[in-house]
């Protein structure tokens, strides 16, 4: 991709503590991603986050949706304070 970025990032490394819990992992997306911003750290946009691997969720009582819903939910109430028109992003959340 020629002027962009593309960062591979896997959810499921041995010994990565965020590795399994979807809603942990989503924060540090929103994280990564403000710090893109703001600062051009790890990376200057404009970047492509490629991430995958496999996540998990707590159902209590009788909840119904999956890892895909709670990341996009969870990301999505993480930049909830941000201007969300200047991302100029697209979530993916195939599953």
């Amino acid at each position: 991709m020629p002027g962009r970025t593309l960062a591979l990032l896997l959810s499921d490394v041995p010994g990565d503590d965020l590795a399994t819990i979807a809603r942990e992992l989503a924060r540090f997306h929103a994280d990564l991603v403000r710090s893109i911003r703001a600062h051009a750290e790890p990376w200057a946009a404009p970047v492509v986050l490629l991430s995958g691997g496999e996540t998990s969720v707590t159902v209590r009582g009788e909840g119904s949706g999956g890892r895909n819903q709670e990341f996009a939910l969870a990301l999505g109430c993480a930049l909830e304070e941000d201007n969300l028109n200047d991302y100029r992003a697209i979530l993916v959340t195939p599953g």
